[in-house]
């Protein structure tokens, strides 16, 4: 089991979850945003590997180590008029996502490791976007 395992089982369910268009639901980098609207990466996170171990992050509990599974899922938006409001259906049809798949056969749970982000973003071609930054965590089985 690995992120790149959880990245494409979580695109999987957010294409059946969310509202927006499959083709704009990423289980990794798209080639270009091409002015698209919205787009959705899920794209692995930082681990948090110590001291140059090969081991991934890992959880203790009772003296047995759980592997844990860092995910960032990126929503990108034209900076529009309707984008908070797009951004907010977004996000909670994917807080509902997280709530419905706790138990999934690569984990255990899955919460937010931290509040989202949201920024805005200019691309080579002038075109403006709005994000938010959703951090994950999958218990892995």
């Amino acid at each position: 089991m690995s992120r790149k395992d959880i990245r494409a089982a979580w695109g999987a369910i957010l294409r059946a979850s969310l509202t927006a268009d499959d083709d704009s639901i990423y289980a990794g980098q798209p080639t270009a945003l091409d002015g698209a609207s919205p787009i959705i990466i899920v794209a692995s996170a930082g681990t948090d590997r110590t001291g140059g171990s090969a081991d991934r992050s890992k959880a203790t509990f009772g003296g047995g180590t759980i592997p844990m599974f860092d995910l960032d899922v990126y929503t990108y938006v034209l900076a529009t008029a309707d984008a908070d409001d797009l951004l907010d259906t977004i996000e909670e049809e994917m807080s509902a996502a997280v709530a419905r798949n706790q138990k999934h056969s690569l984990w255990t749970a899955v919460v937010y490791r931290g509040p989202t982000q949201t920024k805005f973003l200019e691309v080579q071609d002038g075109t403006q976007y709005k994000y938010e930054i959703a951090p994950l965590r999958f218990t892995g089985r």
